[in-house]
């Protein structure tokens, strides 16, 4: 999230851009209602990119937590087929993924991690 400091350098960067190339790069000179309405514009465009980051960044924390909590579910899983498999030494790691009702969305990666 941009603080307070970046968010008005963002605000007069924008804001000083536009005017230079109206005063110099153009030599158009604006007026004062002009000016008020470059700063307007600055920061509509500032707060739709703050909004659009701060969604983008709910959103990169929602992906992150499925993500953990499915990492944490295989890790669970690998656990508890190698533990049958300890209990049980003549059982083979797809007969403990039956046993187990292991999904087979888990099923090569618990073979590979057990390799």
């Amino acid at each position: 999230m941009l603080s307070c400091l970046s968010w008005w350098t963002e605000l007069l960067s924008c804001w000083d851009s536009v005017l230079f190339n109206f005063i110099v790069k153009y030599d158009i000179l604006i007026s004062e209602e002009e000016e008020k309405e470059v700063e307007e514009m600055c920061n509509l465009s500032l707060g739709l990119r703050m909004e659009a980051m701060q969604e983008g960044l709910a959103k990169g924390k929602i992906e992150g937590k499925i993500e953990g909590l499915a990492e944490g579910k295989l890790e669970s899983t690998i656990q508890h087929v190698k533990s049958l498999m300890e209990e049980l030494p003549n059982l083979d790691v797809n007969k403990a993924m039956d046993l187990l009702k292991v999904e087979e969305n888990f099923r090569e990666q618990v073979v590979e991690a057990l390799q």
